[in-house]
Order: structure tokens, then C-alpha cells, then sequence
């Protein structure tokens, strides 16, 4: 399935849009203003909360844990890397990969892949095309790129904040 992921850039905290492929509100995503632990809720279309994510304060790396209803709890955790980006699910065996770019992701259990994601380059706010090959893993998979976007926000701010 076909997804797209759209950050609204003027807003009090996190609000993120995803659309199907004809362009249907299909879930959607609001951070906590002035949340220490960077809280984001996610909605289905009908506006009842189907998972949060939250971020781990005390952490060597970015670390959030996203609570599923009707699935369980996961941990997204950011490895070690020099030049690009790489998480893990820990509970689910998942792994998701990125570019030097930051901006083509692939998330794999075993070599299959589950779901792969195209950053778009010049837009105002950051902007998914998602492809979820596995559509068990849809709220899972929106809740891993939410945690990437967050992830990636906050190396921006704390590299630029070091400048």
C-alpha cells in the first residue's frame, strides 16, 4: 500500500498528515507542545488514538518507544553509525536502513523487506512517499518513520546548536 507523509511545518508542536495513494486522509499524528519526551500521538482517520511515541530522555542514543494499541510496546533505537542512518526493532527483529542522504529508507525483517521510503528533497516540511509491502505492519511502520523524522530532527537541532 501506498502511503504519503506530510510534516505541517507551522504549528505548536509535531503535526503530521498521511494520505493513501488517492489522497484520503488515512491517519494522522500531533506532538505535545512542550513535551520533554517528545510525545506524538497517532490517530486513525476517525480521530481515535491508535498508538503514541515517546522519546527516552536518559539514552546514549535517540531511543522512543512506541506503545500500538492492540499490539504491544517497541522500542526504536538508533545504532552507531557514521554516515548514515540505521534503527532497530528490537521486539519485532526489524531493521530499518538509510542512505547517506537521509532520504531513501528500507525497513526489513530477514532480508524481506516490509516497507521502503522516499524523503522528498525541496519541500516545505518534510514529506514521505511510504510503500508498505506487508500491510500487517501499516501503524508499525508509520510509527518507525515518525520516530526517523524525530530522530533526524534532533541530530539537525543539536548539530546546529554546536555551531
Amino acid at each position: 500500500m501506498i502511503y504519503h507523509m506530510k510534516q505541517k511545518v507551522f504549528s505548536l508542536g509535531e503535526k503530521y498528515s498521511v494520505f493513501d495513494d488517492i489522497g484520503n486522509l488515512a491517519f494522522y499524528a500531533e506532538g505535545e507542545f512542550l513535551s520533554l519526551k517528545n510525545k506524538v500521538h497517532v490517530y486513525d482517520k476517525n480521530k481515535h488514538e491508535i498508538a503514541f511515541i515517546k522519546k527516552e530522555l536518559l539514552s546514549f542514543l535517540p531511543t522512543y518507544y512506541a506503545d500500538i494499541f492492540n499490539f504491544g510496546i517497541i522500542t526504536i533505537k538508533k545504532k552507531f553509525t557514521l554516515f548514515t542512518i540505521k534503527l532497530t526493532v528490537k521486539e519485532m527483529g526489524l531493521v530499518l536502513e538509510g542512505d547517506f542522504t537521509s532520504h531513501n529508507f528500507t525497513l526489513k525483517k530477514d532480508e524481506r523487506e516490509i516497507m521502503t521510503v522516499k524523503k522528498g528533497w525541496f519541500t516545505w516540511g518534510d514529506s514521505y512517499d511510504i510503500n508498505i509491502k506487508d500491510e500487517q505492519y501499516t501503524i508499525l511502520c508509520i510509527c518507525v518513520l515518525l520516530a526517523v523524522d524525530l530522530i533526524i530532527a534532533d541530530t539537525n537541532a543539536a548539530s546546529n546548536s554546536a555551531n
